[in-house]
């Protein structure tokens, strides 16, 4: 499933762009079987509709007793989506604790940092993988 060259632009028209891909979501994202293949589907129509995507990460909890869940990750210099198994001890990983993601699940609220002004660099400090996000060539991180 290849998104419709016909994808209103989010910059010039956000409600039907919003419109376009909730519809492809209730009527045919179903037929896709893979989780992978949804982020990727997903991604691709986000950057259909112009939406400057480079990463995006769609996290799904499981009741498992080795593991929490699958972090799907689609990059687009890959255009792919890779799937990883995470057990309970990453929780305490550096990897976590300093990344965005811990301050998301604890506090319950979103966080978005606009990676290209000086501000960002007090963001770099709590959360250096923002540095390595940035340096990739993305200007705004949302979470």
């Amino acid at each position: 499933m290849t998104p419709a060259n016909n994808a209103p632009d989010v910059n010039r028209d956000l409600d039907a762009a919003y419109r376009w891909l909730v519809s492809w979501l209730v009527e045919d994202a179903w037929r896709l079987r893979r989780p992978a293949d949804l982020v990727t589907a997903v991604c691709e129509r986000l950057l259909a509709a112009g939406v400057p995507l480079s990463r995006f990460n769609a996290f799904i909890r499981v009741l498992h007793p080795n593991y929490f869940g699958f972090n799907h990750l689609w990059t687009r210099a890959t255009g792919t989506t890779e799937t990883r198994r995470g057990n309970h001890n990453m929780w305490e990983s550096d990897q976590v604790q300093k990344s965005p993601i811990q301050a998301v699940m604890n506090e319950k609220d979103m966080i978005r940092c606009r990676l290209s002004e000086p501000g960002a660099e007090a963001m770099f400090q709590d959360y250096p993988v923002l540095r390595e996000i940035r340096d990739e060539g993305a200007t705004d991180y949302t979470m």
